[in-house]
């Protein structure tokens, strides 16, 4: 997997798949140089299972700051990027003006104009997180419902979900229900035990998810879903937003 090119101590922590040709799209932690390259950790990073190469620029293609960092990372179904970052930001809001971004919330990058541009697709609050909480994964299900983790045990409705569970959101109603728990390390997971995950579904296709996990700098196949919650739906296959060179 991507985490292979890793030194130690550098952990992959925003994870996606592209459906369309399976390249994975990933960020680091840390400063992070593999081959000649280094790379930031609000750089979006590109393998395709023998090469990488820069897929978006923190500063020339996302606009940000050399203190950001991006925890999340997904596709929509136009093939726009979904992110997530650690921290407060001061983003530039698609249609003008400014996005005082919080690190509950998940934004959609707009490459197009003169500089590069976010709207807010997810607001963690609305959904009930806490303040100071964060995401720590998030992954595009379909066009109504999306997947996030976060970094503390969370009440919704009647439900408490831990730091690791994967949580279906609905966008339009906030309804919030457990996709996955890792069992492995389930009900005491160790700090940041998972970072991101991502769902490599091209359309048609029902099978495993796959997240990220910061042990070893690797990655580990689990259940998609447990028994309880029914099968996922297809999903679609998405465009890229941007290419990667050499992918």
């Amino acid at each position: 997997g991507p985490g292979a090119g890793l030194a130690p101590g550098i952990h992959i922590d925003a994870l996606t798949q592209r459906s369309s040709d399976g390249v994975f799209i990933f960020s680091v932690d840390a400063p992070a140089t593999i081959g000649a390259v280094t790379y930031h950790p609000a750089d979006l990073i590109a393998y395709n299972g023998v090469s990488y190469a820069i897929y978006l620029d923190h500063s020339v293609n996302l606009g940000l700051g050399e203190d950001a960092d991006i925890t999340g990372v997904a596709f929509d179904e136009g093939g726009l990027v979904l992110l997530v970052f650690d921290a407060p930001l001061t983003l530039n809001q698609f249609g003008g003006g400014t996005l005082a971004y919080d690190p509950r919330n998940i934004v959609r990058y707009y490459p197009s104009g003169l500089l590069p541009s976010y709207l807010t697709v997810f607001t963690g609050a609305a959904a009930g997180l806490p303040a100071g909480s964060r995401l720590i994964g998030a992954e595009y299900f379909d066009a109504l419902n999306l997947l996030v983790s976060v970094d503390v045990p969370v009440t919704l409705g009647a439900a408490a979900y831990a730091p690791g569970d994967a949580i279906m959101v609905n966008t339009s109603t906030n309804a919030a229900s457990r996709y996955y728990r890792d069992t492995a390390v389930y009900p005491n997971p160790p700090p940041n035990s998972m970072t991101d995950f991502a769902l490599p579904l091209p359309a048609g296709q029902v099978g495993n998810s796959l997240r990220a996990g910061k042990s070893g700098c690797h990655l580990a196949f689990a259940s998609a879903a447990p028994a309880s919650q029914p099968p996922p739906a297809p999903r679609r296959a998405h465009a890229d937003s941007a290419a990667a060179p050499g992918t």
